[in-house]
């Protein structure tokens, strides 16, 4: 399977670097694999979103752009296994990425990510998943952490070790009772237990490292409507180290999340007018501390008044956002036979909102108030 995509926002993507050099195209989804009942095997680039459908997640998201990879999966409904080899962007060796790092001083990155499945029943899913980030100016493929026996928790630090690395574990946890549906997700990198006084005494020591994602909808509440609520809570040291090769990122996008340090409160309606219309009203409640993960990580300054929170530090911008979202896709079309199947698809997309700002900028006293939209039209050809 293979699409090509034709894309202005690689350009001018103000997050993330220009991953598109020529007409703007990107082979974003081409793979090869294999599927059976129970084993399933793909090599090439695709995306991955380890979360429910269009909502956040504390490890493996569709926020990054598509990387190359190895993919499996074993297993059936009730239980499975899924394990992911990922090949991420090099970091220069002034630790800057750039997207064209290469050389013998280059550090070559790569990536883990574990997911064990657990479904009693068709109604409740327990997952628990772990990921890792190993790099060094030698790395390379590692079959290691692609066998599933492995746990990556565990075998980070065994010998031999050759390379550096970041791992972070967690879980998640879905159930559909009729019309609602609950989510909630987990991750957990560091939490200092040994050492704690001698650790603030001399500066080294650092508060907890977490996140936690969670949604709750209720569908059909009309026979047009669904509501729901989510919630994020993204730690100050989240996604980074004290060596800038850990960052969880991948061309400068988030590998879960394009931010760190904030907490997040959304509740929204999604009417369906029509098959192809989705409009979506919403207010958000934001708050975003000083912390970014593109910077190394934050630890407590010596003595006894050098405490930091384990999120929201410094001076916290506050944002207060109404807005409405647009999907409208007019065509969805499968073209010749079963087995020269081609689908052609159109969309539209819109979100538009105005962020009331306090303390904008990080800068107290300051307020600001800007609408902000963006406008997306898009096309697939999949073969």
């Amino acid at each position: 399977m293979g699409t090509v995509d034709w894309d202005w926002f690689y350009e001018t993507d103000p997050d993330g670097l220009d991953a598109a050099r020529r007409l703007r195209s990107r082979s974003e989804e081409v793979y090869v694999g294999y599927n059976s009942r129970y084993v399933d095997i793909y090599l090439g680039r695709f995306g991955n979103h380890w979360s429910v459908h269009d909502r956040r997640g504390g490890f493996l998201t569709d926020n990054p752009r598509s990387f190359d990879q190895i993919q499996f999966e074993l297993g059936n409904k009730t239980l499975s296994f899924q394990s992911i080899l990922g090949v991420l962007d090099n970091m220069d060796p002034d630790s800057t990425f750039t997207g064209r790092s290469s050389g013998t001083q280059a550090t070559r990155r790569y990536s883990f990510f574990h997911r064990l499945d657990w479904s009693p029943t068709p109604a409740l899913k327990l997952s628990l998943i772990e990921g890792e980030i190993y790099h060094s100016p030698t790395a390379s493929i590692s079959l290691r952490n692609l066998i599933p026996l492995h746990v990556i928790f565990l075998e980070s630090a065994n010998k031999p070790r050759n390379a550096d690395s970041n791992a972070m574990i967690g879980g998640s946890i879905w159930y559909q009772t009729g019309p609602f549906t609950l989510f909630a997700q987990g991750m957990l990198d560091d939490v200092l237990v040994s050492r704690r006084k001698e650790r603030k005494r001399s500066g080294e020591f650092y508060p907890a490292v977490y996140t936690i994602n969670g949604s709750a909808t209720w569908a059909n509440v009309t026979d047009r409507l669904d509501v729901g609520a989510e919630v994020d809570v993204v730690s100050a040291n989240s996604y980074r180290t004290d060596n800038r090769a850990d960052e969880w990122s991948y061309l400068q996008r988030g590998l879960a999340t394009n931010f760190s340090d904030y907490v997040r409160l959304e509740g929204h309606a999604t009417w369906y007018p029509t098959p192809s219309l989705e409009v979506e009203p919403a207010l958000t409640l934001y708050r975003k501390g000083e912390g970014d993960f593109r910077q190394l990580r934050i630890t407590y300054d010596p003595g006894p008044d050098g405490a930091v929170p384990s999120v929201l530090t410094g001076t916290v911008e506050r944002t207060i956002r109404p807005s409405v979202s647009v999907r409208y896709q007019p065509l969805d079309l499968g073209l010749f036979d079963d087995e020269r199947a081609v689908r052609v698809s159109a969309w539209v997309d819109a979100d538009m909102g105005v962020n009331v700002i306090t303390d904008a900028g990080h800068a107290e006293g300051r307020s600001d108030r800007r609408f902000v939209g963006l406008f997306r039209l898009s096309g697939q050809v999949t073969f």
